[in-house]
């Protein structure tokens, strides 16, 4: 086997490994299956960061090492673990599964700004239709005349106000999709 090929299957092992450690302290935890003494373990820089800002006197640097104090899950077997895993209800093992794989459960927000626009969009152009119908027809002496002159004006603007209307919820929507992005990273 090629080096790059193993560097890459071992790499890819050592994640899985350490994603099923990290599901496993999860589970446990989410049990309250945890342990009454605290220890220090080692954690990254922004977790250390969070834990000092809020109590100093849990954390310490040691050989360029981060470690906060913090309560650890019990140890179980493979047995307890798996009576504890099918204890549990599944939709907090897929939430749990989910957090580790970095998979959102939540769900999407919808723009109601885009929505409510798009619905002045339409009842602008609907409503400027009939108006400028209603508008246009012009009483002459006895008889009502359809003055077109008067129905294309009152029409043009009641659909640029529609149209203006349509493309400020298309950027309402756009900006909830980027959002949505922004979100899932």
């Amino acid at each position: 086997m090629q080096e790059k090929v193993a560097a890459f299957i071992s790499k890819y092992e050592d994640e899985q490994k350490k994603k099923e450690a990290k599901y496993r302290e999860e589970v446990i935890s989410a049990a309250g299956l945890i342990s009454d003494e605290a220890d220090f373990v080692e954690t990254t820089l922004a977790d250390y960061n969070t834990w000092h800002y809020n109590n100093p006197s849990m954390c310490k640097i040691e050989d360029g090492k981060y470690y906060v104090k913090k309560t650890m899950p019990l140890s179980l077997t493979e047995e307890e673990f798996a009576a504890v895993e099918n204890a549990m209800p599944r939709d907090k093992l897929t939430e749990i599964r989910a957090k580790i794989d970095g998979i959102s459960t939540e769900k999407e927000g919808k723009s109601w700004a885009g929505g409510f626009l798009t619905v002045i969009a339409g009842i602008l152009w609907i409503g400027g239709l009939i108006i400028a119908i209603l508008g246009a027809n012009v009483e002459n002496g006895w008889r009502t005349e359809f003055n077109f002159e008067i129905f294309m004006s009152i029409f043009i603007i009641y659909f640029i106000s529609g149209c203006f209307a349509l493309c400020a919820a298309e950027l309402f929507k756009k900006l909830q999709e980027i959002i949505n992005l922004l979100k899932r990273k």
